[in-house]
């Protein structure tokens, strides 16, 4: 990818306050690269506001009670947050490498999701919370439902059945061997005061 001319005027303006050339001294609000600099290190250091990490280790906390166990609830704190940063597919092997334990034993994190370990209800019921505490008090609570078609090869995986694929053609009717899925999720609109676009939060999947 070819730098821009963006690139390069800040590339110009920083060797011009390195080498003194700029009249303006160093630490001055009005020099462009001190007041760049000055904003980086507040966001660093948090003083406008918690970052994402600390909001989705909040987000986590609320989740606490849906787990029996305090280990099980920290290997699925680990996993969601490299879920953040997993390229590809995020399955939990995926997920284990991204946070380095790609080389140690995997079992326990795979335990974690038998034997309802978690109790699933309780866990979406933090993200519905948090949904309605970031609406305005008296806006409106919308939710929408989307169903999903996930392909399986197993004849003896429950909930499967032969269903229409929605991507066949219009002129025939084509049939997938698949489990049916309904999502249902809330909206958070950007601006509670006229019409805008709202970003979907998923709180349920059956």
């Amino acid at each position: 990818m070819l730098p821009g001319p963006r690139h390069f005027s800040i590339l110009r303006m920083q060797k011009k306050h390195k080498k003194g050339l700029d009249s303006r001294v160093d630490g001055n609000p009005s020099c462009r690269v001190c007041a760049q600099k000055k904003t980086h290190q507040a966001l660093f250091q948090g003083k406008y506001g918690i970052g994402l990490r600390q909001a989705f280790e909040q987000l986590l906390e609320r989740t606490r009670p849906a787990f029996h166990q305090q280990r099980n609830f920290e290997r699925a704190k680990t996993l969601a947050l490299s879920g953040l940063l997993c390229l590809g597919r995020q399955t939990v092997t995926g997920m284990l490498t991204t946070s380095g334990q790609q080389f140690q034993d995997w079992s326990a994190n795979y335990r974690v999701f038998e034997q309802e370990r978690i109790d699933v209800p309780t866990l979406f019921s933090a993200v519905i919370a948090g949904v309605i505490d970031a609406l305005p008090e008296g806006a409106p609570i919308v939710g929408a439902i989307d169903d999903t078609l996930v392909r399986k090869k197993g004849r003896r995986i429950a909930g499967t059945s032969w269903r229409r694929a929605p991507l066949g053609p219009s002129f025939t009717n084509n049939f997938i061997w698949a489990s049916r899925f309904l999502q249902l999720s809330l909206a958070m609109p950007e601006s509670t005061d006229r019409p805008s676009p709202a970003r979907m939060i998923p709180f349920d999947l059956r």
